[in-house]
């Protein structure tokens, strides 16, 4: 059977079109000793990146019997890391809110009570936190949720007296126990008015494509 690009396009139509990269949410619960000092929604508004990270299974090869072929079988499971990317406000909090955090995860000052290089229980920094998804219309399609999720590190950031029109940005890297996806199609709505048609590499993700007049 021939491809039928109208089909394909039709097929789309019925699943709302694409998803979009430029349509989500990350929301991060901070843990009690942070909420005294910061914002909850701090990070919501300032997080201009995310990934969705990758899931792998780790397999194993064996053989039931002498004569038979090898098979492969699952033994494990792998997540990959969690990478945001946020911007740094005018009064520093950003950076101080992950500085504290790593610190109280694993302390290195020797006049905190002697409590340096003594990691605390996990669940007294470790959180929950959530990625949400949305079509271009705003209506929610997926939602991840991270279980036991804290920072592992932020990558360092470089300042440059002749970069006049620079933000600063910092990348946080997250290590958490395990996420879960809910798809959110019952609560989205089942009709689209953009055309699902993929976008160019020349077109910007941002704009949505010219709405389908029904007649």
């Amino acid at each position: 059977m021939s491809f039928n690009a109208q089909d394909f396009v039709s097929k789309l139509r019925e699943k709302n079109g694409l998803s979009r990269r430029t349509h989500f949410q990350f929301d991060i619960a901070l843990p009690t000793f942070l909420k005294n000092a910061y914002s909850i929604d701090h990070l919501t508004v300032m997080t201009v990146s995310a990934n969705i990270p990758s899931l792998n299974l780790e397999t194993t090869q064996l053989r039931r019997s002498t004569v038979s072929y090898k098979e492969t079988f699952p033994t494990n499971v792998s997540f990959g890391d969690l990478s945001t990317t946020i911007y740094s406000d005018g009064q520093g909090k950003t950076l101080t809110l992950f500085k504290d955090w790593l610190d109280y995860i694993f302390p290195v000052n020797f006049t905190n009570n002697n409590g340096a290089f003594r990691v605390p229980y996990k669940s007294t920094y470790a959180t929950t936190a959530t990625i949400t998804h949305f079509n271009p219309e705003g209506e929610p399609i997926v939602r991840y949720k991270f279980e036991e999720l804290y920072p592992v590190g932020i990558q360092d950031i470089p300042l440059n007296w002749g970069a006049f029109e620079d933000v600063v940005t910092l990348q946080a890297d997250f290590k958490y126990s395990t996420y879960s996806a809910e798809s959110l199609s019952s609560i989205a709505s089942k009709t689209s008015s953009f055309d699902p048609v993929i976008p160019t590499p020349t077109q910007n993700n941002r704009v949505p494509q010219t709405p389908i007049i029904k007649k």
